[in-house]
């Protein structure tokens, strides 16, 4: 077994970053299943080597989901309510 660092639900976790075990080789693709879950994770995406990786990963994904919220404020800042009168 292979210790990865699960990063897929640090955002929804509250910045939790997992060590896992995991599968030693990754299968074709660069998934790696882990102990006790039926889900398959993907080496540097989902799952990382180290503490640096994972750090990275999470930090990537925090300023991805902040830019997100932003365009969706904004749209929202924009929006115009109407009444549509009937014919």
């Amino acid at each position: 077994m292979t210790t990865y660092y699960l990063t897929k639900h640090a955002l929804s976790k509250k910045g939790a970053i997992d060590l896992v075990e995991g599968s030693d080789e990754p299968s074709t693709g660069g998934y790696v299943s882990i102990a006790g879950s039926w889900g398959m994770y993907k080496v540097g995406r989902d799952v990382h080597l180290t503490s640096a990786g994972a750090m990275k990963a999470a930090q990537d994904a925090r300023l991805k989901k902040i830019a997100s919220l932003r365009k969706q404020i904004a749209a929202l800042e924009k929006m115009v309510f109407t009444v549509k009168e009937k014919p």
